[in-house]
C-alpha cells in the first residue's frame, strides 16, 4: 500500500507536466506565429515597394550611381505607419492619427523615399538643379517630373529601422510627383545626368 502511493503520486505529476506541456504547445502554436507574422508584414512590404541599382561608367571601376528606392504605395504606407506606432507603443486614438498623419502626408501624391549615392559627393544632390541631374517618373506613355522633394538632411535611427539601405555616403529624400489615376499602374523611375543615368520599375 506504501508503495502504491508514491507511484500514483507521481502519475498525478507526470499527468500535470503533460498539461502544462500541452497548454504551452497551444500557445506558441496559436499566439507566436501570428505575433512573427504581423511582426514580418512591414518586412514583406519593404521587399515588395523596394527597388535597387548600381551604375558603373567610370574607368576606375568605381559605382558612377547607387541608388535604393521604396515607392509609397497605400499598402507601404499603412504597413509603416503601423511599425512606428508598434514601436512608439501608441494605441488606441493616438495610433490611428498616427495613421491619417502619414496617409495624408502621401495620399495627394505619388510618392518615393530615395537613398541616392554618386561618385562625386558633392554633386549628388538630386534635388538641386545646379548639379544636373534629372528625375523623372514614367507611368500609362506619359513622363512628369517632381513636384517637391523633402531632403533628409540626417539619418535617424527611425529611417535606419523604415529603410536600412540608408547610409551615411548617400544623400536622401521624399520625392513627390503628380498622382497617378491608380496606384496598380506600371511605373519607371529615372535618373540621368552627365556622370551616369539609371532607371527602376514597378
Amino acid at each position: 500500500m506504501k508503495d502504491l502511493l508514491p507511484m500514483r503520486e507521481r502519475k498525478k505529476n507526470t499527468q500535470r507536466s503533460g498539461f502544462v506541456v500541452l497548454v504551452l504547445f497551444l500557445f506558441f502554436l496559436f499566439i507566436f506565429p501570428a505575433s512573427l507574422s504581423a511582426k514580418n508584414i512591414y518586412k514583406k512590404q519593404l521587399r515588395a515597394s523596394s527597388r535597387t541599382k548600381e551604375v558603373y561608367q567610370r574607368d576606375d571601376l568605381f559605382a558612377s550611381v547607387r541608388w535604393h528606392v521604396t515607392y509609397q504605395t497605400p499598402e507601404f504606407v499603412q504597413a509603416k505607419a503601423e511599425k512606428m506606432a508598434k514601436f512608439y507603443k501608441y494605441e488606441g486614438q493616438k495610433k490611428q492619427d498616427l495613421i491619417q498623419a502619414e496617409r495624408a502626408k502621401f495620399d495627394a501624391y505619388t510618392a518615393f523615399y530615395i537613398s541616392f549615392y554618386a561618385y562625386d559627393y558633392k554633386y549628388a544632390d538630386i534635388s538641386n538643379q545646379d548639379n544636373h541631374w534629372k528625375l523623372y517618373l514614367e507611368a500609362d506613355g506619359e513622363r512628369f517630373e517632381p513636384v517637391k522633394f523633402e531632403r533628409i538632411e540626417k539619418v535617424t535611427p527611425l529611417y535606419e529601422v523604415l529603410y536600412p539601405y540608408s547610409n551615411v555616403w548617400s544623400r536622401h529624400y521624399y520625392v513627390f510627383f503628380p498622382k497617378l489615376n491608380t496606384d496598380s499602374l506600371p511605373v519607371k523611375l529615372i535618373v540621368t545626368g552627365p556622370t551616369g543615368s539609371s532607371e527602376l520599375k514597378w
